[in-house]
């Protein structure tokens, strides 16, 4: 048995050994013998007899049929043929139920659940497991009608419309995958999400990626929802912990109202890295920083551009990384570094104006130039 075991799991060829002929010649007439008991006794097929007794003897009899075919052939018989989905199958037919990639179920098994599989056929399944997203475990469940003769035509049918739910389905819980993913990324910047709550969740949202390819995707579709829930828990909690810090911060800090106030507000908008901030400036003395928006923009907006009319030409690379000027533009409050980044992203801009084709799909090009632009790019997230 362990040796038909270690064949089935490692899905290679499996030579019934002399025993199992043994055991099959001894076992066939007391097949035959249950068969008869159970037609004598009315369970067979008397729609009269107890229906938990005739459920019990139409299942022993069906193991011992089983019993035959594996002492016969080596195999058990369906789609698949690793033990743990032999002992699963016939649980597909519970549409409650989640499978993982090797059919085992993604919790724990309940009465419930083993009756509705039993009172649910193989059609029924293959349905309710498609209008639950998850193919992968309605193809299982057609394979299992197309053994047990069911209809060639509803079988290609069913097959079909899977085909085209399944390419619908994929295109939203990529999208979704990729919208959780976005707010999870957004929740650590604003300081919602501290660890170890940041690695769970991408540990997460990756795992989920990865099953993209197995077809089930209502399970995915479930998990981006969980997540979604699990970040509003570790944002309320971040709030909560930073607020007590806070308050207890600012009163040793003796802040002003106004500041106070401020922190508060930030606070409350769930924005805590730049409340962070503020508490920094407020405990320490310092002035809270700042952004003006409006009079940076017109700082730039429209000298900058007036004095860049001619284009990105040599000679204001060369002033850029020399700390000189161009037509207005002073570049000698940058630091040596400042300088060189500069230059180094003008010229990276130039060329791309000038060599689009050539240059349009290196990285690095991309990223000093948007890095003019206040941007810092790191990779671009797939458009699919």
């Amino acid at each position: 048995m362990h040796e038909w075991l270690t064949a089935i799991q490692n899905l290679a060829p499996f030579t019934p050994p002399p025993v199992f002929t043994h055991l099959s010649t001894r076992l066939s007439p007391l097949s035959t013998d249950l068969a008869t008991e159970l037609s004598a006794q009315g369970l067979a097929s008397d729609p009269s007899a107890d229906p938990m007794l005739r459920v019990a003897a139409g299942v022993a009899l069906e193991s011992m049929r089983a019993s035959m075919t594996v002492l016969g052939t080596g195999r058990i018989r369906g789609p698949e043929s690793t033990p743990g989905i032999a002992l699963n199958v016939d649980l597909l037919r519970c549409s409650a139920l989640e499978f993982d990639a090797d059919l085992n179920p993604l919790r724990p098994i309940t009465v419930d659940d083993v009756a509705q599989a039993l009172h649910t056929g193989w059609e029924a399944a293959a349905r309710a497991h498609a209008a639950a997203e998850n193919y992968a475990t309605a193809r299982i469940s057609l394979e299992m009608l197309e053994l047990q003769g069911g209809s060639t035509d509803t079988i290609g049918k069913l097959r079909e419309e899977h085909h085209r739910l399944r390419a619908a389905s994929l295109q939203e819980v990529k999208a979704l995958h990729q919208k959780v993913g976005h707010q999870a990324e957004t929740a650590a910047r604003l300081g919602q999400l501290p660890e170890p709550g940041r690695s769970l969740v991408t540990a997460r949202l990756q795992a989920a990626e990865q099953a993209l390819d197995s077809d089930n995707l209502g399970t995915i579709r479930r998990e981006c929802g969980e997540v979604v829930e699990q970040l509003k828990q570790y944002r309320e909690q971040a709030r909560k912990i930073f607020q007590a810090m806070a308050t207890q911060q600012l009163n040793n800090a003796g802040a002003s109202t106004s500041v106070a106030d401020q922190i508060r507000a930030l606070i409350a908008q769930g924005d805590l890295a730049t409340a962070e901030e503020f508490l920094i400036a407020a405990r320490e003395g310092t002035e809270l920083p700042t952004a003006e928006p409006a009079q940076e923009f017109d700082a730039f907006f429209p000298h900058v551009c007036a004095s860049l009319q001619t284009g990105i030409t040599p000679e204001l690379i060369r002033e850029a990384a020399h700390g000189g000027t161009h037509k207005g533009l002073d570049f000698s409050a940058l630091s040596s570094a400042q300088r060189s980044q500069t230059a180094d992203a003008l010229t990276a801009l130039q060329q791309l104006h000038s060599q689009w084709n050539t240059l349009r799909s290196r990285k690095h090009h991309l990223k000093l130039a948007l890095r003019l632009a206040g941007i810092e790019y790191a990779h671009e997230s797939d458009a699919g």
